[in-house]
This record gives C-alpha cells, structure tokens and sequence, in this order.
C-alpha cells in the first residue's frame, strides 16, 4: 500500500524537504563548534577574556539543551512550515547580531538568539522525516541525516581553520550570515506539511491538545522513552565528547604530532558519519531496533577498550579502530526511532527534544568529568598513564548503554499503540 502521507507529491520533493531539513542541522552543529574553532579572533572581536568568550558560548549551549523540549511540544502542535521558517529567522538575527555588534552583550544576545533558532533544526527534521518518508524508510533517512550533518560540519570546520588566519574575520562573519539566510529561504521555500496531514492526523481531543503539562508527563511516564534517551546518551556521548575534546590532547600524550593527532580524530568523525546511515538502513531492513542496537554497543566498546589500552601501535591500525569506534558508536538514529515508536503520534515532537536533552547532558558531562578525574589522578601518578585511568569512565558507560538494550521492547519498526503512554 502507498504510503499516504506522500502520495500525489512527488518522488523528488520529500528529498528537497530533506536537504531543507539538512542545511539546518549542519548549520546548528557548525554553530556548536564555532566558538572553539575562532576562540582566539573571537576574543579580538570583542576586546573580551577567555572567560567572555566561554561565558557566549555557554549561552548557546544552555539555550540550546534548555529549549529541545519546548520545540518539540511547539513543533507537535503547530504548522512546521511556519515553526521551522520562524526558528531559521531568529538564529539568522542571531547571526546577523553576531557580525555587526561588536559588544560583549551582544555576543552573549547573539549566542541565545542562535540557541533559540536552532534548538528546532533536529527536532523539526525528525517530525518531517515522519510526515514526508514511509515508516520503513524512516530510520534510514535520519541515520543519513546524521551522517550529512557530521560530514558538512566537517567540511566547513577545516574551511573555517584554514582560512580564520588568511582572511579579515569580518569576511567568515559575513559568510556564516549569507549561510544563516539561505537556510530560512530554503525552510520558507521548501518546508511544507502533506497535502493529507490534516485529515490523517488522529483526532486529539481538545484538552489533550492544548495541555503541554499533559504531553510532556505522557513522555516521561513512558520508561521506554528514558532508556532510548539513556542509551543515546551512553553510546553516543562519549563518542562526541571523545572526539570534540579529549581524542586530541590524548593522542598527542601519546607520541603524535599535531598533525596526525588531528588525522587520527578525523577518523571518528568520519566513523559517525558512516554508522548513522548504516544501522538506520540495517535497522529498517531487518525490522528490528534492539539487536542492531546491542551489536554497535558491542562493536564500540571493543573499539574503545582496544583505544585507552594503549596495545596497538600500527599507525594503520590506529586509523582503523578510530574509524570502527565513531561508525559504532553513532546508533541514535535506532534510538530515536525506538522512541518515536513507543510514542503517540501526537507527542513526537516532545519525545524526539526529551531524548535529544538526555543525549545532549550526557556530551556535555563527560565533557568535564574525565578532565576532574585526572585532575586529582595526577596527584598520585606521575606518568602519562592518568590519561588511561581518567578515560576508563568512557568504556563503562558504554558497557552501560548495552545494558540498557536489555530493558527495551523490541518494536520490528511499527507503532506500539497500547501501552504506549506507559511503557507496558
């Protein structure tokens, strides 16, 4: 049976609302990286501290981790079209702050203004992606969505590295505004509900669908929900805090140069870009959500025991399991469909931003506790050793998103209507 959500559309254009959905992501995952990537122009920028240019980064971030259930809730109940086009204008305004005020609130204004934008660019691909793509396609088109999204910023990154120093900074300002404009023209173009989503959509009674309290308790009522979010978060946290902050200083710790440090962390994100597709594809193929998710957590926690144990010294091989570990470790795409599946349909929105908030928490912690773990390791071990003890966190919480797989109702890629409010 056609799938009715897109038929009489066109083959072409749930492809077009993709790479719409897309540009957005990439430029809220680019945005994150920023304020590393330029912390130096960025302090001539504002005449400002380090510690200023920490404090605008931290309004982005704790915007964007505050606002990921709320947009979900707004996108559940509003026209996405409208949502997603409004959210690309403020981070456009946010961006457009950021290039011509020079001030250090402004900054921090420009900072929350982005998080606001772009705290819906995720959460509104993935009630697209609902809309616009059949069930069985679903996980598939998310995973590529991640493997894209890693893969652009990527790209954009080493274009910002390499020419931050060559170029007037005003100029990459300037860029990244042009880039913010053009992904509100291509949501206000492009975006658009199906034709038949009004008449699909299951009839919500009026004081469920005005009630936001009430969403939001049937999604944390849901412990399905909680261990979709706890293994997002325990697979796939400690891969990106791996490789944003601690895969580099770690590798050079141990007899890299700069350069091939940074070849070596390359290979992660290349490996999340490939994993996300892949077990999306695998997932959707097999029907199934639980054992793909149990054989990447295996595959990852081998990878990393293989990394902190120090006991491959093959530059080749380094290069392999670092590839191996970020394709392993990036199964959110299993996640997400999970809890969209044990979900009504009138929550996805709200269950997407709550797994994204977990998943979100879990980066930023082990951003931070391996560095306290050393911090007071050194003050017992004199060796280059510490690194080990302080990144042995990272393998148990892995170990602990496998466990969590064993809690987790298999749903073969289907709506679980009964129980669903409940995790029955």
């Amino acid at each position: 049976m056609k799938e009715p959500s897109v038929s009489g559309t066109g083959m072409f254009r749930p492809w077009i609302i993709w790479l719409a959905a897309a540009t957005f992501v990439i430029f809220q995952q680019y945005t994150g990286t920023f304020y590393g990537l330029t912390a130096e122009q960025l302090q001539k920028w504002y005449a400002a501290t380090k510690g200023d240019i920490s404090l605008i980064s931290a309004c982005f971030f704790l915007t964007y981790g505050l606002m990921q259930i709320p947009a979900g809730l707004i996108l559940d109940r509003f026209n996405k079209k409208l949502v997603l086009s409004g959210a690309a204008a403020v981070a456009a305004t946010g961006m457009l702050t950021f290039s011509f005020f020079p001030a250090f609130p402004m900054g921090c204004l420009a900072a929350i203004l982005l998080g606001i934008g772009t705290s819906f660019s995720f959460v509104g691909a993935v009630m697209l992606f609902i809309k616009w793509f059949p069930p069985g396609q679903f996980a598939f088109v998310l995973g590529l969505l991640g493997g894209m999204g890693c893969i652009g910023t990527a790209v954009l990154c080493t274009v910002t590295t390499s020419y931050v120093t060559r170029i007037s900074f005003t100029v990459i300002l300037i860029a990244l505004t042009v880039f913010s404009v053009v992904t509100f023209v291509m949501n206000f173009l492009f975006v658009h509900d199906p034709p038949k989503a009004k008449e699909e959509t299951p009839h919500i009674p009026p004081a469920e669908s005005d009630s936001l309290l009430k969403s939001l308790e049937q999604v944390l009522k849901n412990r399905q929900n909680w261990l979709a979010g706890l293994f997002n978060a325990l697979l796939f946290g400690p891969a990106l805090a791996f490789s944003s902050f601690w895969n580099f200083p770690y590798q050079k710790t141990y007899h890299h140069g700069s350069e091939s440090a940074v070849m070596i962390n390359n290979m992660v994100l290349v490996g999340l870009a490939i994993g996300a597709p892949l077990i999306g594809w695998l997932s959707d193929r097999i029907k199934q959500r639980v054992l793909p998710a149990q054989l990447f957590a295996v595959g990852s926690l081998g990878c990393m025991i293989l990394i902190i144990s120090d006991l491959v010294f093959s530059k080749v091989l380094i290069f392999a399991i670092m590839l191996l570990y970020g394709l392993f470790s990036n199964a959110t795409t299993v996640g997400y469909a999970f809890a969209k599946e044990h979900t009504e349909e009138q929550n996805h929105g709200t269950v997407t931003g709550f797994v994204n908030t977990i998943t979100f928490m879990s980066i930023t912690a082990l951003q931070i506790l391996p560095g306290v773990f050393y911090g007071n390791l050194k003050t017992f071990y004199a060796k280059v050793y510490t690194y080990d003890s302080a990144l042995l966190i990272l393998p148990f919480c892995i170990l602990g998103a496998l466990a969590t797989t064993f809690f987790m109702k298999e749903t073969h890629g289907k709506p679980q209507s009964q129980g669903s409010s409940n995790g029955n």
